[in-house]
């Protein structure tokens, strides 16, 4: 049993010693956080994308005139919010971006109800909040995957 226990002891510290790597490779990694404005950092992701326009406080009645004018109600007291940003390719709307300050803004029933209706017509929106991390990566990757790419 002697035989077994050294080699179950050398297999466990080469795991100990991966998860310690692992550990120090992320706290590095997390001590280089990236202090940009989300306006800057989805200008860079677009730019590394390339063919894309940005349009910024893009209005929702655009989203209506994608969706061939389809009548949706944001009849209330408040209605929905601008848009933060509208992503074009070859001068035509292909995603949506809002960047919340205030998850009561964005729990509006008005804004819910955009949300709701681009989900119902395959129109592409996203909706991030400044205060997460919002990580360029993480970015990059979330628009990738939902612009097709």
């Amino acid at each position: 049993m002697g035989f077994f226990d050294k080699i179950l002891n050398r297999r466990a510290g080469m795991l100990g010693d991966a998860i310690k790597d692992a550990a120090d490779k992320f706290a590095s990694d997390s001590g280089k956080k990236d202090k940009r404005k989300f306006d800057d950092k989805i200008k860079d992701v677009f730019e590394e994308l390339s063919g894309y326009e940005i349009a910024k406080n893009v209005s929702v009645d655009v989203i209506e005139t994608i969706a061939c004018r389809e009548a949706y109600s944001h009849k209330r007291k408040i209605g929905p919010q601008a848009i933060s940003y509208g992503i074009k390719k070859d001068g035509q709307y292909v995603m949506f971006i809002r960047l919340w300050g205030d998850y009561n803004k964005y729990n509006r029933s008005s804004n819910r109800e955009v949300k709701r209706f681009c989900d119902g017509h395959k129109i592409v929106m996203l909706d991030f909040f400044d205060y997460l991390p919002n990580e360029y990566q993480y970015m990059l990757d979330r628009i990738k995957e939902n612009i097709g790419l």
